[in-house]
């Protein structure tokens, strides 16, 4: 059985509930909670749904976070004292998830604190809070659907050279389990080819957006094709979203040469003079 530890003597066990639903719609286990330290512990362990992008954690109260309940949820651990808590996972009859992805955020708030004096004389209170993440993986009875559909995309129509722009995917995750994907950006056009690559990863009911970024060469110039290839699967990526779009570069060598001719034009125009003469005489 794993153990997560934190800083400053929190530790739990196991370090992960993973649980496979079959014939019933509730699931009861414990874990153990832990004071390693040398300090009391107010402890408080809160429920969370966890979606997970890339590098990108974010927690919800929403989803599998109203299917837990923590039995207790505060309590105070004492130097080498242990609590065994209950954990109750409650699943609605009408979810269809395969895959729910939660989490149990365990705070250790210590009594001791640090009092600091800053150099204008300010007194700051200061306090360690140890912490520990148990991931809660459910996965649940029903249809494995492999679906996402992309709900917008934005790609600039046009760029100035040397000016980078960001093609951007927005996709929904509208079957039953996770994502895992990756889009291929291939751009061609009359100077440059070039590929970009960007990666995810989206869970049932959730959004997410695919982001690159090109940067048009010095020289680069005219129509170039842009097309999408985004490959999502739970386990292999088999399936394919494709998109084609067109980008116009405006090369900015273009618009100097353009300016200087305007600006040439203009003198002749109004016939200005130079303000330096030369004269040159004979002896």
């Amino acid at each position: 059985m794993s153990t997560a530890w934190a800083s400053n003597g929190l530790a739990a066990s196991p370090g992960s509930i993973n649980v496979q639903i079959q014939g019933t719609q509730v699931f009861t286990t414990e874990i153990s909670v832990s004071n390693v330290g040398d300090s009391p512990l107010n402890v408080v362990i809160s429920k969370k749904r966890m979606m997970k992008g890339g590098s990108t954690v974010l927690y919800a109260d929403d989803g599998i976070a109203t299917w837990i309940t923590v039995d207790p949820e505060e309590f105070v651990l004492a130097p080498n004292e242990e609590k065994k808590v209950k954990v109750t996972i409650n699943i609605p009859s009408e979810i269809n998830y395969s895959d729910a992805m939660g989490a149990l955020i365990i705070l250790g708030n210590t009594t001791d604190s640090t009092q600091n004096t800053s150099l204008s004389g300010t007194s700051l209170l200061t306090k360690q809070v140890p912490a520990i993440m148990i991931p809660v993986i459910v996965g649940l009875p029903g249809e494995i659907i492999e679906s996402i559909s992309l709900t917008k995309y934005n790609v600039p129509w046009t760029l100035l050279s040397l000016m980078p722009g960001k093609l951007s995917y927005a996709v929904k995750n509208n079957g039953t389990v996770q994502a895992t994907m990756s889009n291929h950006v291939t751009i061609k056009g009359l100077f440059e080819n070039q590929n970009l690559t960007s990666n995810g990863t989206v869970y049932p009911g959730d959004e997410y957006t695919l982001v690159n970024e090109w940067t048009p060469g010095f020289f680069d110039m005219g129509l170039y094709s842009v097309e999408s290839n985004i490959n999502y699967g739970r386990e292999q990526q088999n399936q394919n979203l494709q998109t084609k779009s067109t980008i116009f570069v405006f090369p900015i060598w273009l618009i100097i040469v353009i300016l200087i001719l305007l600006v040439g034009w203009q003198i002749r125009k109004k016939d200005i003079k130079s303000p330096i003469r030369i004269k040159i005489e004979k002896k």
